[in-house]
């Protein structure tokens, strides 16, 4: 299996989990108006949100190479700025996700949480098991985005290793990959508007 497709495969699982936090507060903040709830449940989200944040800003400015003038121009300035943040980087994921799990503990204790009502009780099951599975005790998440850390850098490498063979073949290898995560970017993008939405 390629570099590529595991780093795919590994933003469309973190993407997911963007998606389905974007549904589930989007449900909640629709259904509860308590603001002393709100008060607690949204600092969760942005909790969370910030460790998609470590994902895009990483990402991002590879790509934003759009063309091979950009590729050429660019990439060796955003390979070394990557090769000497990512591993500081990679940790902060972590962070964002612990203080999480701390608000959840919190949260956790609120009426609301407690609720009979069907819609919001299927709504707080699937944030305790995206928490649960996600977050905390498994730490999917986190170990999704440093595969996509780890993996990247590796990557990173190879195309620089080629550019300097052969630049338009290593734009061409570029492109290609980027492509693939360019929509799981958009998508976390996306997700990240609505999670700041307090």
């Amino acid at each position: 299996m390629g570099i590529e497709f595991t780093i795919t495969k590994e933003l469309a699982s973190i993407s997911v989990t963007a998606t389905e936090l974007a549904a589930i507060g989007t449900l909640v903040r629709s259904q509860i108006g308590s603001r002393d709830f709100l008060a607690q449940f949204d600092p969760l989200l942005v909790s969370i949100a910030g460790a998609y944040d470590v994902v895009t800003d990483l990402l991002q400015p590879f790509a934003a190479l759009r063309d091979a003038a950009d590729f050429n121009r660019d990439f060796t300035a955003c390979h070394t700025h990557y090769k000497a943040v990512y591993l500081k980087e990679a940790s902060r994921p972590r962070l964002f996700t612990e203080q999480a799990f701390q608000q959840y503990q919190i949260l956790k204790t609120c009426r609301e949480l407690q609720t009979g009502f069907p819609l919001l009780k299927r709504t707080f099951t699937r944030l305790d098991e995206l928490i649960d599975k996600w977050i905390d005790n498994d730490c999917w998440l986190v170990m999704n985005m440093d595969t996509v850390f780890k993996l990247l850098h590796r990557l990173l490498n190879e195309f620089e290793t080629m550019r300097i063979k052969d630049p338009d073949e290593a734009w061409l290898l570029y492109r290609q990959a980027f492509d693939g995560f360019d929509p799981y970017l958009a998508i976390l993008a996306r997700h990240r508007a609505v999670l700041a939405a307090v």
